[in-house]
């Protein structure tokens, strides 16, 4: 690669800073990196060293540790889009966060999944929305969709918006305008779904 260069340096030295999780917002790629003052963040670069800042500290006590950055193409938010991830903030166990590449942008949405199977993850885009699995207040680990306005429970089995029918979804994976994923229910067991 001809003109490979080093953009930034948020920790020196011989281990560095271990930038990971890339999502493109807009004009901007958003990324989890350590460093010394902050531990694991989000941040945000243009390219430039200039433009390679700290988006937020989201865990002033300890590691934010931003995962699953995840960009819906098709929402559109402002004149830009929003990209969601999963963090921890000190106060919640993992949460399901949003940002529009902004500090005063980036909260998060969720304050439900508050023990740990039941932390959101598996973000997955389809038709231009997120779905993902989280666990509500202690209730069975079943499939959501988020959306710019809020979060709620799915259901594949029957009408998406009914109370869920089945529990720990695993492996969720867009295949055009499905949602597939392994799911179980009291009838079935561990089965693929749709």
């Amino acid at each position: 690669f001809a003109g490979t260069r080093l953009v930034r340096e948020p920790a020196s030295g011989e281990w560095g800073s271990y930038p990971e999780g890339f999502a493109v917002l807009g004009d901007v790629v958003l990324f989890a990196a350590w460093d010394p003052l902050h531990g694991v963040e989000l941040w945000r670069s243009d390219g430039t060293e200039a433009g390679t800042t700290l988006l937020r500290d989201l865990n002033p006590n300890g590691d934010g540790a931003p995962a699953e950055l995840t960009v819906p193409r098709l929402v559109d938010y402002r004149d830009g889009r929003l990209a969601y991830f999963t963090a921890d903030d000190g106060v919640y166990p993992r949460q399901l966060w949003r940002t529009d590449g902004t500090e005063e942008g980036t909260f998060p949405i969720s304050q439900y999944f508050r023990w740990g199977n039941g932390a959101p993850r598996l973000l997955t885009v389809m038709d231009g929305e997120l779905y993902f699995r989280g666990g509500y207040n202690g209730s069975r680990v079943v499939p959501w969709h988020a959306s710019p306005t809020g979060i709620e429970a799915v259901n594949y089995a029957t009408d998406r918006r009914r109370e869920p029918g089945c529990f720990l979804p695993e492996d969720m994976v867009a295949l055009g305008n499905q949602l597939l994923f392994s799911c179980r229910d009291f009838e079935h067991g561990q089965e693929l779904w749709a």
